[in-house]
């Protein structure tokens, strides 16, 4: 694994790696992106952060159940990656199990489920998926509905602008005290229509190391998404109506994507490297 140019992508039952592999093999064509599952990750030789530049938890299907998939050991080895100065990004549901307790579901009474994931990486809750947004987005909304949102995003140089992202089922992210207040957190995306205008990507430090978490789709480019558009989805309708309003943001979006691959490649430089960050320069 020389130079870190490697990059391990959780791909275990329920877990909705593909369409992530496909972007960042795209992004990173020089890196190695290796689909893992626990076994991969409690081998402390192979996964740590000297030889890893980057670990992902993406999104997940009904049955991504994380915390019984990975069980204790393989969460606390990818704890013990990020403590030691690894870079972690947790994606829809890679954010709901990094917090320090999510609720799924919220609102939902049937299909409720409340978890304390032992990873927190994040200390707070996680709820969704976020019902205001999806009620003001469609008369006839469902739980796992993908929709298109306004939110504000800061780009690296300072930049502040709103932009349309995809979301889909992701979480709120709640805190005993704001975010603002710990100097630890950079709120790096906000949802623009909601009150108060809560984060929905955030940057913190945990350890030496960088965790990212996000409520939305930054990695879903709009070649991808067609895909959902043309007969292999259930709601083909409904998803030309997001492409068609995702569509003209599409530039914002591999920006900020682009910001996410400039991170995991200054990550994977030869130590001692100085860390780099999504935060704006100042």
């Amino acid at each position: 694994m020389e130079n870190k140019k490697v990059i391990f992508l959780y791909a275990d039952q329920g877990a909705d790696y593909l369409t992530i592999e496909a972007t960042l093999k795209k992004s990173l064509p020089d890196f190695e992106i290796r689909r893992v599952k626990r076994q991969d990750l409690i081998s402390k030789k192979n996964f740590n952060a000297k030889n890893v530049a980057a670990f992902i938890l993406p999104g997940a299907g009904s049955n991504g159940e994380y915390d019984k998939r990975l069980q204790y050991d393989g969460m606390q080895a990818i704890k013990d990656y990020v403590n030691e100065g690894g870079l972690f990004f947790g994606i829809c549901a890679g954010a709901y199990y990094a917090s320090s307790r999510l609720e799924w579901k919220h609102g939902v009474p049937d299909k409720e489920r409340t978890k304390e994931p032992p990873l927190k990486l994040f200390n707070g809750v996680a709820k969704g998926p976020i019902r205001k947004l999806l009620q003001d987005n469609s008369k006839d909304w469902h739980w796992d509905q993908a929709i298109a949102v306004p939110v504000k995003v800061t780009f690296k140089n300072g930049e502040e602008k709103e932009i349309k992202a995809l979301y889909w089922g992701g979480p709120h992210l709640l805190s005993d005290r704001p975010l603002i207040e710990n100097p630890d957190n950079f709120i790096k995306a906000r949802f623009s229509s909601l009150i108060a205008r809560p984060p929905c990507l955030i940057e913190t430090k945990v350890g030496k190391g960088t965790v990212i978490l996000s409520s939305i789709h930054p990695e879903v480019s709009k070649e991808r998404l067609m895909m959902f558009t043309t007969g292999n989805h259930n709601r083909v309708d409904e998803m030309k109506e997001v492409l068609s309003q995702l569509e003209p943001y599409e530039a914002d979006r591999q920006r900020l994507w682009d910001e996410f691959m400039d991170l995991i490649k200054e990550n994977a430089k030869p130590r001692p490297s100085k860390k780099n960050s999504l935060r704006p320069r100042v």
